[in-house]
């Protein structure tokens, strides 16, 4: 019973080895498991952590799971925000631009994602083109929206905030474009 999981591993290897789906320097995701490949082997596959630390896959895990491969000539990253129905789009989606372009990114653009009860919500994505950085550009671009929408006075809601403003009966709660 060992061997066979020992020969499943190895034969593993083999087809990882022939498909060429990722390479040592590459990021991988499998399952709940994400960092950079740092070594292949005939048994198994070692990755590095966000935290540094090593952990070991069997190749017969990887086979058997759908795998995410980041490449190391870039990738896309995105960060999502809501915010109220009455910031008028054609307000948010510069000042998205701008973050992306302050955190380093190329390529951006902006999505509508959802119409919710309360909020839209937005994605801000763009090309990193470093993958090294990636953990960190992650953060970056989120911090970035954060502080391009505070220096630009737009409220970030959640769907936990429901904000109670007070409207007479014929206020339409549209947002004022210039």
């Amino acid at each position: 019973l060992g061997s066979t999981t020992l020969v499943s591993n190895a034969m593993a290897g083999l087809m990882l080895r022939s498909v060429r789906s990722f390479r040592p320097g590459d990021f991988i995701k499998v399952d709940d498991h994400l960092g950079r490949v740092s070594e292949r082997g005939l048994f198994h596959v070692e990755i590095q952590t966000t935290h540094r630390d090593l952990i070991t896959l069997p190749n017969q895990f990887l086979i058997t799971r759908p795998l995410r491969v980041v490449r190391h000539s870039g990738t896309v990253i995105t960060a999502d925000v809501s915010l109220a129905y009455d910031v008028a789009h054609q307000l948010v989606e510069p000042l998205l631009m701008e973050a992306a372009e302050r955190a380093g990114l190329e390529e951006s653009f902006v999505q509508v994602i959802t119409l919710g009860d309360y909020t839209v919500t937005y994605r801000i994505a763009g090309f990193l083109s470093d993958v090294k950085s990636l953990f960190t550009a992650q953060s970056t671009l989120r911090r970035r929206v954060l502080d391009t929408l505070h220096d630009a006075g737009v409220e970030i809601a959640s769907p936990m905030l429901m904000g109670h403003r007070a409207l007479s009966e014929t206020e339409a709660l549209v947002p004022k474009v210039d």
